[in-house]
């Protein structure tokens, strides 16, 4: 997005988050236990994507609380351009990009923080 350029062009690092297409692969190094659901994530691309997909959103969730944590502001952009991202900086096609993030000491925002929804607009309690 033309309005996240010149925030990415001023920030001193900006960091590409991206998760690993074939991540089941690797089952018995992280979870020995479950080393045989790596047949059944090799043969559905759907959800091996999916499922890659959301645990790396989780994880920039840590990564952005950890930086912040750090005393650096993370201003995380999902208006990119992340196929070509991905073309540039992961050429062979096993990782795919899925959230930029400058990061750097913060700049006073020039507006006031948007309204945020109240806990009973944003979640139900079943």
């Amino acid at each position: 997005m033309e309005s996240n350029r010149e925030k990415t062009e001023k920030a001193p690092v900006t960091a590409v988050l991206s998760f690993d297409t074939n991540w089941s692969e690797r089952f018995p190094e992280f979870n020995p236990r479950a080393a045989g659901m790596r047949e059944m994530f090799r043969d559905n691309e759907g959800v091996r994507h999916s499922s890659g997909l959301l645990s790396s959103s989780i994880a920039a969730g840590y990564f952005i609380i950890a930086t912040r944590a750090l005393g650096l502001a993370a201003g995380p952009m999902t208006g990119a351009d992340f196929e070509g991202i991905t073309q540039e900086f992961f050429p062979d096609g096993e990782r795919k990009a899925f959230l930029a993030v400058n990061l750097g000491y913060g700049v006073l925002p020039e507006y006031d923080r948007n309204p945020r929804f109240s806990f009973d607009e944003a979640a139900e309690i079943l």
